[in-house]
């Protein structure tokens, strides 16, 4: 085990966590083959375990495995985004409504410190840090929620909507611009704040469904970034 690329947690978990990095880098792109003879010997690990993670990488939406195992990385396509928004807006708002009426004064700031070191990633260029924040952020609502049904479908989308290049814009980032939708977001993060100290929490699920989460206020942006990646 200690010459392979994969050398903690279940063998399972880390082949998902291996394959969804590829996914969200780019170096497996919508339509590439999956090979698992080849991932057996680059990973030194047996079928088994990269069976269950391909079975569960397809319940995710990542993958789809077809007849005599012929298996391809999916297309997040902007109808995918769609339906994904629809869902995401209503149950994330929800969470943060019944997220509110736990909050303590300590976890009030807790939320105001994070979206501070938020925007000022955002403003100084490090993207990569705006985004481990913003999740943080959003996961902020969830660790305070206690419907774990719905926590868990929650994370599962975040996670495909987020396994996208295309969406994190990474072109951008390399090249010091502040994608759009980033921009838009945190926005919508700052009233957050204000709306949590205000424990307003009705306005802080209309904010997360209606706006945040809205892909119809979003539709442009993503038309844009589609439009440019095809053309």
């Amino acid at each position: 085990m200690s010459n392979n690329i994969i050398n903690y947690r279940s063998l399972t978990e880390q082949v998902c966590d291996y394959l969804r990095k590829n996914i969200e880098d780019g170096l497996l792109k919508p339509g590439d083959p999956i090979d698992e003879k080849n991932l057996c010997n680059k990973l030194n690990i047996s079928r088994t375990p990269i069976r269950e993670a391909l079975l569960i990488l397809q319940a995710e939406g990542f993958i789809t495995i077809l007849p005599r195992r012929r298996i391809y990385v999916n297309e997040l396509g902007i109808k995918d985004i769609e339906e994904i928004f629809q869902i995401l807006g209503p149950l994330e708002g929800e969470a943060a409504l019944r997220a509110v009426d736990k909050m303590t004064e300590k976890n009030v700031q807790e939320f105001e410190d994070l979206t501070k070191k938020m925007k000022q990633a955002l403003e100084r260029g490090d993207y990569y840090k705006y985004y481990e924040i913003n999740g943080q952020i959003h996961d902020f609502f969830l660790r305070l929620n206690d419907n774990k049904t719905l926590n868990r479908i929650v994370r599962l989308l975040k996670r495909r909507y987020y396994s996208s290049p295309l969406v994190l814009k990474k072109d951008e980032i390399l090249n010091k611009k502040i994608p759009q939708l980033d921009a838009q977001a945190m926005e919508y993060h700052l009233k957050m704040v204000d709306m949590c100290k205000k424990r307003d929490k009705k306005g802080l699920r209309r904010l997360l469904r209606d706006y945040h989460w809205s892909f119809e206020r979003r539709r442009p942006i993503f038309l844009s970034y589609y439009s440019n990646d095809k053309g």
